[in-house]
């Protein structure tokens, strides 16, 4: 199934991108995004991607954006089957949709849109792009919400948590992310 939704995600990228067509390009010409919201990835998940890749490769197309070089790319999706593949081959191409260049805040949005349907992405990571994301689009947490398709108290949830003096201590307890503001106010006091 969750094939399946990446597939559509893949999919719903070649109806926006223009000409989008399916390439293959080395790996070494993909560069993973500096500013990506995801920064966790689950080890043994890892392996079990790798060792699906080496059998059969890799099925949805990484999505990459063009850079001011015309030799490489910036990963916009597809970390997890970027680094699976980095370690079973370096050298191998690897297919990917490309995107034109866009701002950091389109990025940003177009990121948090792709995470939020994949299984792992943790509410601490989803704080960070949606406090970076408000910092930079300098708009209200209402227009956020309207521009990120979520509820407004989501957001205000999230930019609690991304306040937050130990966001890692917040986010080992599990506890939920509706907590994170009360939390926060009672730290402040």
């Amino acid at each position: 199934m969750l094939g399946n939704i990446l597939l559509l995600i893949n999919l719903n990228y070649m109806k926006q991108t223009k000409k989008s067509e399916i390439i293959y390009v080395p790996l070494s010409a993909i560069k993973p995004d500096p500013i990506q919201p995801r920064k966790n990835f689950d080890a043994r998940r890892l392996a079990n991607l790798k060792e699906s890749i080496a059998k059969y490769g890799i099925r949805n197309p990484l999505l990459v954006e063009k850079t001011m070089n015309p030799q490489e790319f910036l990963l916009i999706d597809g970390e997890r089957r970027l680094r699976a593949s980095m370690e079973l081959n370096s050298r191998m191409e690897v297919p990917v949709i490309v995107q034109e260049m866009q701002g950091e805040a389109e990025r940003l949005i177009q990121q948090f849109h792709v995470q939020k349907q994949h299984l792992d992405w943790s509410g601490v990571e989803s704080a960070h792009a949606v406090t970076r994301l408000a910092g930079l689009l300098k708009i209200s947490t209402a227009e956020l919400a309207e521009q990120l398709q979520i509820p407004q108290r989501t957001i205000q949830d999230y930019a609690a948590l991304g306040s937050l003096a130990d966001v890692s201590a917040f986010e080992k307890s599990e506890t939920p992310l509706m907590w994170a503001m009360p939390i926060g106010s009672v730290i402040r006091t």
